[in-house]
Order: structure tokens, then sequence, then C-alpha cells
């Protein structure tokens, strides 16, 4: 009897087993075979698991395309009106030095790097200024008398040691402390606000030294009267007195003139924040006959870069739902098959979301600049957005308060204690018949002697304020006021500022225009954020896919036991069959005895 190899298989505990050896029959191919013909159910749940999978990855790909296109319009927004967050606003500096107008025939400016530097924030005014720096900001320097040793105790080498009051903290020094432990206490005193070094001339000549940590002629060192007997000693002041005896360098103010106002100011600070709105001056040195000219303009390089980023983003969310959507061959040596998330719902959302970024015309602005075909932003061929450098640039260059309007949110108040806390997706403005912005009309009753708001109105014509009474057009809270859905200000909040115990406040006018940016940052922020609906979307397929494993692994075990019952009959027949040829080789035998060894 041969021996057939091809059916020696080795089951789940690891031990050998072989298949037709009596009969010759692939036993166990035929098990396999009926297995994968009653599989055939579970592998169709695992081609969809397989889908799945894909469609997770789509999912996630999709939300970061979303998530990029929604920090793009969230740069452009002009969020709630806030100045300082709008890259419209954002400002660059440049310096350049120059001689005064009295410098003598000659002199030479040093670079403007060299005497002063600029920073800005948005609320910088594009504006030019000229600065001259008189005087830097100095911190006061103190030494004391000369100390023979730094190691050896103060009282040793004939110092008083006791109290000793600096700028108004009290350090104790002990009779047994060195100069080394003279600046350890000064320099522990967090308070003291002055910094103790040691400057050793030789091995037997060292100084005591005070800084003061910060400039300015407020800031110089003070020593108390009640431990005069201590600083005497020690040499840090005059002999009788609290005034310092050797000033290293003498505390001083900042002094600079501005635009040829004929007037000095004085700073302790050798950064000034507080005399051009939005700009901080940095003074390095002060050199006369020398002024800074110093010119503030908007960030027309940031800006650009920017909308060229919201483009690439656009247009990066667009190529994917074109692809999903589009029939293409997507595997090699396959057939021509759409995307994944062809048909999803959230993804056609934010299709006809994002078509609205080339198709939207805003109401209320000026002509030639309500959307982006008018600024230079055409949608090409492949409907991908392209910037027109030369057109876009010129109109950034020459309308740039206009580019602001139809990407953000612009808003105008008539009453300056008013100001927009926030304005949600669902918040409209009108226009009239020539397409200008029609302000809405806020009327407040008055406040309380907290200053908060009693109660308020906001309607669409002037004069239907009934004094602020409440109508259900504006809820309450404190100072922030919350327009209902009985106005198309739905959803819109202002903060009122006004006074104690103030009377009411009739129609103040608040008008705003919505650019694209603005009316479409809320759905792509709110689809792409965290447990948003391409989230939901994503979790709902994974939790498909763990209910289809389930499926997939109830079918697997009901078949591993339907394979064991079907091995276990093979090798039953086998065995019968074994028995059964074993049983006709012994009659052959006795057969062939019989007839004398002759078969």
């Amino acid at each position: 009897m041969d021996l057939n190899f091809n059916n020696l298989s080795t089951d789940s505990n690891g031990r050998l087993r072989f298949s037709g050896i009596t009969s010759g029959i692939d036993t166990q191919g035929l098990v396999d075979s009926i297995i994968k013909s009653k599989r055939i159910v579970a592998t169709q749940i695992e081609d969809k698991i397989s889908v799945n999978e894909t469609r997770v990855t789509a999912y996630n790909e999709l939300k970061t395309l979303s998530a990029n296109f929604a920090a793009q319009l969230d740069l452009l927004r002009n969020p709630s009106g806030y100045q300082a967050n709008d890259i419209f606003e954002s400002k660059v500096g440049f310096a350049e030095s120059q001689s005064t107008s009295g410098a003598p025939s000659g002199h030479v400016p040093s670079a403007a790097s060299a005497i002063l530097g600029i920073s800005m924030t948005n609320q910088a005014d594009a504006s030019s200024h000229v600065v001259e720096v008189v005087q830097t900001a100095k911190a006061n320097q103190v030494r004391s008398d000369m100390f023979s040793s730094k190691t050896d105790s103060l009282s040793s080498l004939g110092f008083t040691t006791g109290s000793l009051e600096i700028n108004g903290q009290t350090v104790n020094v002990g009779s047994n402390d060195s100069l080394l432990d003279l600046r350890d206490k000064i320099n522990g005193s967090t308070d003291m606000n002055v910094s103790a070094s040691i400057v050793s001339v030789s091995s037997t000549e060292h100084y005591l030294v005070l800084t003061s940590k910060d400039t300015g002629v407020d800031n110089a060192i003070t020593f108390g009267t009640s431990t005069q007997a201590v600083h005497n000693s020690l040499g840090l002041t005059a002999t009788g007195t609290d005034t310092a005896k050797t000033q290293i360098q003498e505390a001083k103010n900042a002094i600079i003139r501005v635009d040829n106002l004929g007037v000095d100011i004085e700073r302790p600070s050798n950064a000034i924040d507080d005399v051009l709105e939005g700009i901080t001056l940095d003074l390095y040195k002060a050199e006369a006959n020398t002024e800074i000219a110093i010119d503030v303009e908007a960030d027309l390089s940031s800006i650009k870069t920017t909308i060229s980023d919201f483009v690439d983003s656009y247009n990066a969310l667009k190529d994917f739902i074109s692809d999903q959507n589009s029939q293409v061959v997507r595997e090699e040596g396959g057939e021509e098959e759409y995307g994944v998330l062809y048909g999803d719902t959230t993804m056609r959302q934010i299709s006809q979301k994002l078509s609205q970024v080339v198709s939207s015309s805003v109401p209320g602005l000026d002509d030639g600049f309500a959307s982006l075909g008018q600024v230079g932003i055409d949608i090409n061929s492949d409907y991908r957005l392209e910037i027109d450098n030369e057109e876009f640039d010129n109109n950034l260059l020459t309308n740039l308060k206009n580019i602001q309007k139809l990407f953000g949110l612009d808003v105008s108040v008539s009453d300056s204690r008013v100001s927009v806390a926030s304005i949600s997706q669902s918040t409209s403005y009108q226009v009239d018949s020539n397409g200008d912005p029609l302000p809405y009309y806020l009327s407040i009753a008055g406040t309380d002697a907290d200053g908060k708001v009693i109660s308020a109105t906001m309607g669409e014509t002037a004069g239907a304020g009934t004094a602020g009474s409440n109508n259900g057009s504006v809820t309450t809270s404190g100072n922030i006021l919350t327009m209902t859905d009985s106005t198309g200000a739905n959803g819109l909040k202002l903060i009122f500022t006004g006074d104690a115990n103030l009377g009411p406040v009739e129609d103040i006018e608040v008008s705003f225009t919505r650019g694209i940016a603005d009316s479409l940052f809320d759905f792509f922020n709110n689809v792409s954020q965290t447990s948003g609906a391409i989230d939901q979307a994503r979790n709902d397929t994974i939790d498909q896919n763990s209910g289809l494993q389930e499926s997939v692994d109830k079918i697997d075990a009901r078949l591993a036991l339907q394979r064991a019952t079907l091995t276990n009959k093979f090798l039953a027949m086998e065995d019968a069959m074994f028995r059964l040829q074993t049983l006709q080789d012994q009659l052959e035998q006795q057969i062939t005895a019989m007839n004398g060894g002759n078969k």
C-alpha cells in the first residue's frame, strides 16, 4: 500500500494527521473544500470589513483636510470682530536712521538697528513716526569699600555686623559671616530687587557690588536709616548718611523724543510700549543728532501667504472629494470604481458648503469686491482655485479693507460702549435695495447699581425699542446681551460697558457684514472637530466592523466544529476501510493457503 504524503497535515494541537491512507482519497482536501464553500458568507463579510477599513482611512483624511481648511478660514475670518486676531490687521515695521534737522554737517548716523528695535501688535496703526533716543534707562550700581578676604568673617576684618536694610528688606549679617555669605544672603532675598556680586581685583582686594534688577530712577538702591552703622561700616554709604558712597552707575530713566513734539518723554525701562499704540520700542543706545524714521504698514506678505494657504487647503479638500466621486481604476488590473466615500452624506454636505466658496457673492460689499473671482481668485478648468497674482496683488495693495470684508466679519456700532462678544452660524444681516448693510437697532432700559443691564431689545427698525423693555428679542446676563431667534441677528452676543445706574439708551445701530471665511468657518470647524460629523461617521463604521467581525468569529467557531466533525467522520471511514482491507487480505491469504499456495 502506497502512503500519500501530500495528505499529511497538522491539527491545531500540533498532532500529525494522515488522510486517505487506505482509500487514497484526499479527505483533508475534501474537508477544506467543504468548509471553504460554507465560509463564503464569512468571506463576503470580511470583504465588507476590508472596505470599511478603507472607509475609516478615508474619513481620517477627510477630517484632516477639513480641519486644515477650517484653520485657514479661522485666520481670515476676524473672529468676533476682535482686531487682535485678524490677519488683515497684522503690521510690519521698517526703521531707518537719519540725521536730525540740527545735526552738524558731516554727521553720520549709526544704523537704526544699533539704536533701537521695534515690534508691534495688530493694534498698531499704519503710520509714520520719528523717534530720537536722548538717553537710555540705566540700573543703579553701588559698590562697597575694599575687603581683604572673601572667606574670613566680616567681624575679624573689622567690619560692623548686624541688620542691614536694602530697599526696605532686612538682611541679618552674623559675626561669623564672610563676604561670600553676605552676597548669598542678599541674593536670597527675592523681594529686595537687587543682585549682589563680588569683584576681585586681586587675592587681597575684593568689592561687593549691588545692582538694581530694574532700570529707572524709581528703582535706585536705598538703605535703611536704622541700619546705618552696618552699611556705613561696609562702605556702601557715606559715613553718617544713608546715601550711597560710591555709585558705579547712576539710576536713569530712558528719554525719547517722538515726532518732534518738543517734549521729552521719560520711562523707567528701555522697553517702551505705551507711547505709540501697538508699538514697542526697545532702546539700545542714545545718539545725539540722530533720529529713527519708523514706517508701519500692513503686513501684505503675511496676508498674501495666508490667502495662498487658504487656496491650497481648499484645493486639497476639493481634490479629495472629486477623487471619491470619480469612477476610475483604483487598483492595478482592477475595474473602474468610485471611491469608498462615494454617496456619503457627510462628504456631500462638505462638498455643498465648499461650493459656496466660489459661488457666493457677499451682500453689502462694494462693487467689484463681493466674490473671490472679482478680486483675482478664479476657478480654473479643473474646478480648482487659482490666484491671478497680478490682479490680486494690485487689489491687495490698493483695496485691502475690501478684501478683508470679503473674507471676514466687519462690524460697525454707533455706541463705543457696545462691542461684539461672539457671533453664531445662524446670525444673519440685512441689506437694502442697493446692497448696503442695514443696521439693527439695540435699545437698553438702563443699568443697575452694579452696572448690569436691566433689559434690552433688538429690532430691525428704529424707534421700536420701547426704551429697552424686555420683549423677548434679547436675553441679558450681566453685561452680556444675546439676540434670540426673534430677530435675524439670532445668536449675536454683545457686551455693554455703560456706567452704573444708567438711564435708557435708545436705538444703538449695529451693522455688520459676514465674509466668506466668517460664514463658513463654523460649519467646517464643527464637522472636523472631535465628535463632529466626520468622527461620528467614522466611528459608526468602526462599530459596524466590530459587529461584522463578531459575525465572522461566530461563523469560524461553528465551522471549526464542523471541520472537526467531518475530519473525524473521514477518519472513521478510513479506519473502517482499513479494517475491511485487512479482512480482505486475511481472506485472500486463507484462500491461497487452501489452494495450495495458488491464488
